[in-house]
């Protein structure tokens, strides 16, 4: 679990972009999560990738490219960005990923694009 300071910065950071929010730590296990977008249809339950390697639940491509910024912030210790389309219509997300090295996690902001596609 987490402290409950950390919560208290995810929490208003995820409010204000409407962000699904994923604690995971270094090793890629999901740690705890906080919704506060709409989290649609998704690939894998969230409480199922909680206490598990949720990064395996992905399918590939997403999968690879999931794990190799995952692991572009644990090796460098900097924030990385990246966009995918969801396998689930095409539905384009963000992701920003914050490493803690201190704790040892990283925490990831997942975003829907709301821009109309033409």
């Amino acid at each position: 679990m987490l402290d409950s300071e950390l919560i208290q910065d995810i929490y208003p950071i995820a409010m204000a972009l409407k962000a699904s929010v994923f604690v995971i730590h270094y090793d890629g296990t999901y740690i705890e999560y906080v919704e506060a977008g709409d989290s649609g249809k998704t690939i894998a339950s969230y409480e199922a990738m909680i206490g598990n390697k949720g990064m395996d639940l992905l399918p590939e491509p997403m999968q690879t490219t999931v794990k190799h910024y995952h692991q572009q912030a644990v090796q460098t210790g900097q924030p990385q960005r990246y966009t995918y389309a969801s396998p689930i219509g095409g539905i384009l997300y963000h992701t920003i990923l914050t490493p803690y090295p201190e704790k040892q996690i990283i925490v990831s902001y997942l975003m829907q694009d709301t821009r109309k596609v033409v």
